[in-house]
């Protein structure tokens, strides 16, 4: 029995625009996803999950005025507390990152790393850093 083709409603195609964005976007962030949400995939992929995580909190915007707020993106979630004070200052050819250390412990060391993501809103261009400088003062 075949069953007629139905147009797809305005609210199906605001989803499918949503989704489309943020797999497009999120794609070009494999690689740390893969890493970040690798215990919270359950019985699916990571990818999945951070698809799943961001998609109701990161997507802004109205039907087919679709864009992603990237201060709201999480690419990797876990117990550890985020940086204590974070600051951010950019110069001509460089972004400075810093923050406080907090208090040392079995879950905080000086010599934990973190993997930081600069985001910047050009369409389809994702930068890499393949060697990051950091100093502890």
């Amino acid at each position: 029995r075949l069953f007629p083709v139905s147009e797809a409603s305005q609210p199906q195609i605001d989803q499918q625009l949503k989704f489309k964005l943020l797999n497009r976007f999120l794609r070009r962030l494999i690689s740390l996803i893969k890493l970040g949400f690798k215990k919270n995939a359950g019985k699916g992929n990571a990818f999945n999950a951070a698809v799943k995580y961001n998609f109701n909190r990161i997507i802004t915007g109205t039907s087919a005025n679709f864009s992603i707020d990237y201060t709201k993106l999480v690419f990797s979630r876990g117990s550890l507390a985020g940086a204590n004070n974070p600051a951010v200052s950019l110069g001509l050819n460089s972004v400075k990152i810093n923050w406080q250390p907090g208090v040392q412990n079995r879950f905080n060391q000086y010599t934990d790393r973190a993997i930081i993501l600069v985001c910047y809103e050009e369409p389809d261009q994702t930068v890499s850093l393949i060697r990051v400088i950091t100093t502890l003062l």
